[in-house]
């Protein structure tokens, strides 16, 4: 599945804001809540996300894996890059690196962060890019 274009993505993001207006001002989890997005993600629910943003059943574990490595399923984790980037997101993507041209919104979307994610990967099947180890 291809990943979304940046300006789809836009109107992606500007459907989730219309959706979200009345979404709870803080997540389940805890944290606050962007675009309806749920609060953190487990295994399951990460497996499901990587195969709904294109990925394959056979690399959905390894993949949930790296997200519960890189952020413990939370799509607002950010951390510092020894690059000077920032990453963003469940799969930490670099703003940067894989993150690079997309809004802070748009990689702490757990979709479009996912959907990045599995074309940066070739599917699941390189992770280079990664310093995690996966499972």
């Amino acid at each position: 599945s291809p990943v979304v274009s940046k300006n789809a993505l836009s109107v992606l993001l500007l459907a989730a804001s219309v959706v979200s207006a009345a979404a709870p001002a803080v997540a389940a989890s805890g944290g606050p809540a962007a675009a309806g997005h749920a609060g953190t993600y487990g295994m399951s629910s990460l497996e499901a996300l990587w195969e709904q943003a294109g990925g394959s059943p056979s690399t959905a574990v390894n993949a949930a894996c790296h997200g519960m490595q890189e952020s413990t399923g939370r799509w607002w984790a950010s951390s510092p890059n020894p690059d000077g980037g920032t990453n963003w997101g469940i799969w930490q993507l670099d703003t940067r690196g894989v993150g690079a041209g997309y809004s802070v919104t748009q990689l702490e979307n757990p979709l479009i962060n996912a959907q990045i994610t599995v074309h940066a990967t070739n599917g699941g099947a390189n992770w280079s890019q990664w310093s995690t180890p996966g499972c």
